[in-house]
């Protein structure tokens, strides 16, 4: 199957799709249904060919795995363990309890005490949250490992994990009781203004379907009553062989690895009769349009549309898949419609889009939009008339052409890299395309099969799919944010109907748009060149003072990282003018004097180009990875951007739209009061650092960034870092042609001589405040230290953060059970004299902040003291050094320190040590340095709790 055709639309914060069922009662005992991914392979089912380098099994007592071998990265080998339980599978008295079991799983079992499990896989160097970690979601439960080596040892261990897992877990009374209460806190998290919109709207879409009975994580009433014997009983109901598949990737032998499954989990039995299956048979019922309002000042302006039809839902055979590929095709140019009218600067939305889902009970059709002040008829506008334009006139030949030219590209890009996968994308993808029913093909045979679509598909055949998901249109349409009273439900089924009465307009006509830019000036010269034999780093300079630094490797085939620095950065805006800074992050929508920034997908159709410009401290940034046969089209389109800028209007009113929106709901929950404050408070009001009103945003304009900036696109220092696989000579004669090409630059970057400063504040406890939830809070304290900058201190300061978050994180979870994620942060900014601070911060109920201070007070003393142990030392240690590892291998993670060979050097310079330094570092040495930091006198500390008034 051509993973390509599984196309995910985000819905933001609002709507997350959901696998639709019936109402039907799912303690019904009848016998078992067929079901295809517990009785046969999907690929059983259909004449399509699986990945022939994943060897399929299956064990005497019904478990299925496949392995593959992978060698990228050497000696790793990434684990996953499925398991068919998931929120589905509960009764109406037992929600949250899927989700409650996968936290047990790590809190003891037969072989692995309580408190054991995440300090035995830190030893041998999986870093938790990372490496080791477990999801639930309406259908399954998955465990994910990631070893970062196959030795006897690491692997043995990894599968006795899972084996535990599967039906040794003890489920102990005391443990549940602990793990209640981080439970709750990670509900009590997540239960805010946007997670209930999405629950009513689901119902409102849904009606009683089973979902909507079954929130994945529950409700604090059920998980105040899940007892241990609950937690048992659907253990052993539904973690059975037959409901379960392994799959691994890696660096191995993979008979051997084969006969290492079939001795840890063959003895695994089921108990009992099989489980029956809840009946997802039956469909949405049809319904005539509907309107819903939903008013909440704390979450963001949206509209959407959703039916259901009969399902199309079959075999993912050949067959099935081209008119899938025609579905997505139709959809795709649909969307691209929508998003050419939203970048308009009279466009009265500011965004919209169409979806279409096969389902089993009925697929679903949705269009969605963001309104522009309050504008919510437009969007019902805009978004029925393009799909009544799609259905009265079809698509056009340019639109397919370009379409299929993005298609195909990424599916070739992935079939040219086969042999270049990581083993974790290797096992998710094998993984999610069994879970989804679908075939595991290898990328070959997707680009294969993806030809032969094209080869037989028809502009006709496009515009029958698109007629065939979106004709007869009547949706459920829902409304929400802030100040919708005077819109009545009627009012939204009115507007829709008007809509519908009225003629389709005809497209515009498409014509083929060549880009204005292909000239820059003669071609650069080189005049100097240098070579690094250390790092194998050519550092080339042009007459223009362009410097261009070169890392050939073969972590991927034919492909590069590429990464352009240039020009000076936000620290050259004055104090009185940062809001430009946060306007200039926005500039790409600003495009180009002959073309608005919607023309490059067009242009440029079927090529890895981009046009994201960043706005950092040190300098303006493009960055991108891609094929090198792109790079000269992609250096035209960055090159262009500095030379003829257009400060298009829409580039202000786009960013304005965008900071109206997130003024709307900024302080709808504590996270969001803690972005704008806690960093600015922590650098004594420092302005920079913080959130400003929102007049300053609205009144920062394009002209005077240009006042600012235009002389650095003009003048600024450029420094570009290429790493990858690469001509050399092709890689030299497009940016000579481009970068290269430009009148003479500045030869060296200013921001190395600039020495900022920041105070930390005087010891104090601020209160701020949000419109949430009133059990929802934040607290956050830090320990400021007046340390000079020092790459080998910054290192032990990192280790020291590990230790303290690894001691958090088992006071604070194991041992109160209060929160399952508390945060430790370090803050040691380079270029920042005598300015550092450690923080450790909780989003949990208030009445847990005592007992987090209290804990984070005592731990802090404990590590004052000097008590750092060899073991926990280690256990950072090993996920370092395997992180370390696995990043002298990736081309990401070479490239920011190869763009700076030339300007700063020493970048390059820090990595030598690293492996040496991780090595070699003791607790004597952290414990020397710990005793001089976390000053119980110089302690700040923040609290966001709800507003006084009532947050109902």
């Amino acid at each position: 199957m051509l993973k390509l055709f599984q196309i995910p639309i985000v819905f933001g914060v609002l709507f997350s799709v959901m696998a639709l069922s019936s109402c039907s009662d799912p303690s019904d005992k009848t016998k078992p249904r067929f079901d295809p991914l517990i009785h046969v392979w999907p690929h059983d089912l259909v004449a399509l060919d699986p990945d022939p380098a994943v060897r399929y099994g299956r064990l005497n007592n019904g478990m299925r795995y496949a392995i593959t071998q992978n060698s990228l990265p050497k000696q790793e080998a990434a684990i996953r363990f499925w398991i068919k339980a998931g929120a589905l599978h509960e009764q109406d008295d037992e929600l949250g309890t899927a989700h409650f079991l996968e936290h047990m799983a790590f809190n003891g079992s037969e072989n692995i005490p309580e408190g054991d499990l995440v300090k035995s896989l830190e030893r041998l160097g999986l870093q938790f949250g990372a490496d080791s970690n477990a999801s639930v979601s309406f259908s399954r439960t998955m465990y994910k490992l990631n070893l970062p080596n196959v030795d006897d040892e690491t692997v043995d261990y990894a599968l006795l994990v899972l084996r535990e897992f599967s039906d040794k877990l003890l489920i102990e009374t005391d443990a549940v009781d602990r793990e209640r209460g981080v439970v709750l806190a990670e509900e009590n998290r997540s239960n805010n203004a946007f997670r209930k919109a999405q629950r009513i709207a689901n119902a409102f879409f849904y009606k009683d379907h089973l979902q909507i009975r079954r929130p994945n994580i529950g409700t604090p009433e059920s998980l105040q009553t899940i007892d241990a014997d609950m937690l048992r009983a659907f253990y052993e109901n539904y973690y059975r062989p037959e409901r379960s598949f392994l799959v691994i990737a890696g660096d191995f032998d993979v008979d051997l690895i084969e006969q290492k499954i079939i001795e840890v989990f063959s003895n695994w039995n089921s108990n009992g009769s099989a489980p029956a299956e809840p009946d997802l048979s039956a469909a949405l019922e049809k319904r005539a349009v509907e309107g819903r309002v939903y008013n909440d000042p704390k979450i963001n302006d949206s509209l959407l549309m959703f039916s259901s039809i009969e399902s199309t839902s079959g075999a993912p055979t050949e067959a099935y898949q081209l008119r899938r590929f025609h579905e997505i095709i139709a959809t795709t140019i649909v969307n691209r419609r929508i998003a050419k009218t939203t970048l308009k600067p009279d466009s009265p939305i500011r965004y919209g889009s169409v979806a279409y889902y096969v389902k089993a009970q009925g697929d679903q059709r949705i269009a969605r939009g963001t309104p522009k002040d309050k504008d919510w008829h437009a969007v019902i506008e805009i978004l029925q008339e393009e799909i009544k334009t799609a259905l009265e006139f079809g698509f056009q030949k340019a639109e397919y052409d370009e379409v299929v030219a993005d298609l195909r590209r990424a599916a070739r890009d992935a079939s040219n890299n086969m042999d270049k996968r990581k083993s974790t994308q290797i096992a998710d993808g094998i993984l999610g395309q069994f879970s989804g029913g679908r075939v595991a093909t290898s990328p070959t045979k997707n680009l294969e099969m993806m030809d032969r679509h094209i080869t037989t598909t028809e502009i006709a055949d496009i515009d029958s799919a698109f007629r065939r998901i979106y004709a007869n249109f009547e949706p459920q349409i829902w409304l929400q944010g802030k100040d919708y009273d005077d819109v009545s439900d009627q009012d939204l089924v009115k507007a829709f109907k008007e809509v519908n009465l009225r003629k389709a307009n005809p497209p515009e006509t498409r014509e083929k748009k060549e880009f204005a830019y292909q000239l820059f000036g003669s071609a650069g010269k080189i005049v100097d060149r240098q070579f690094r034999e250390d790092f194998e780093v050519e550092s080339l300079k042009f007459d223009n003072n362009v410097r261009l630094n070169l890392k050939k490797t073969d972590f991927k085939k034919d492909w590069i990282n590429i990464v352009v620095n240039m020009g000076e950065g936000s620290y050259i805006v004055p104090t009185e003018e940062r809001e430009l800074i946060s306007l200039g992050r926005s500039f790409s929508w600003g495009g180009f004097q002959d073309h608005p920034v919607s023309d490059i997908k067009e242009i440029f159709a079927g090529k890895n180009v981009n046009t994201r410009l960043f706005l950092n401290d040190r300098f303006f940034s493009f960055f991108s990875a891609l094929n090198p046969e792109d790079l000269e089209d992609q250096l035209k389109v960055w090159t262009a951007m500095t030379t003829a800028p257009g400060y298009r209007p829409e580039w202000k009113i786009k960013y304005d739209e965008g900071r109206k929106a997130y003024f709307q709901t900024k302080d709808s929950t504590p996270g969001g009061v803690a972005r704008q404050h806690v960093s600015k408070i922590w650098a004594n009001d420092d302005e920079r650092f913080g959130v400003l009103p929102l007049k300053r945003y609205l009144d920062a304009q394009p002209d005077a960034f240009k006042a600012i900036f235009q002389t650095e696109f003009e003048n600024g220092a450029i420094e570009i870092g290429i790493v990858g696989d690469y001509d050399r000579e092709q890689i030299i004669a497009a940016v000579a042609k481009t970068f290269g090409a430009l009148p003479a630059r500045r030869p060296e970057f200013l921001y190395s001589s600039v020495k900022n400063s920041r105070v930390f504040p005087e010891p104090n406890r601020v209160e701020l405040f949000h419109k949430g939830e009133r059990n929802q809070g934040a607290i956050y304290l830090a320990w400021p230290f007046d340390d000079k900058w020092d790459f080998e201190k910054m290192n032990k300061f990192e280790f020291i953060r590990r230790i303290l978050l690894n001691r958090m994180r088992e006071t604070i979870r194991e041992d109160l059970g209060i929160s399952y994620a508390p945060s430790v942060g370090l803050t040691y900014p380079e270029h920042v004299s005598g300015y550092g601070y450690f923080s450790t911060s909780i989003k949990c109920n208030p009445e847990f902040f005592a007992q987090y201070e209290a804990a984070a007070k005592s731990i802090v003393a404990d590590m004052k003291t000097g008590d750092i142990t060899p073991d926990e030392v280690e256990r950072v240690r090993k996920p370092a050094l395997e992180k370390n590892e696995r990043s002298q291998k990736e081309n990401a993670n070479w490239v920011g320190a190869v763009t700076t060979a030339h300007s700063r050097p020493e970048i390059l310079d820090r990595r030598k040590g690293t492996e040496l330094f991780l090595k070699t570092l003791s607790a004597d040495d952290l414990n020397k340095l710990s005793q001089n930091l976390f000053d119980p006198n110089r302690l700040h500390t923040i609290t966001i709790t709800a507003e006084n008034k009532s947050s109902e």
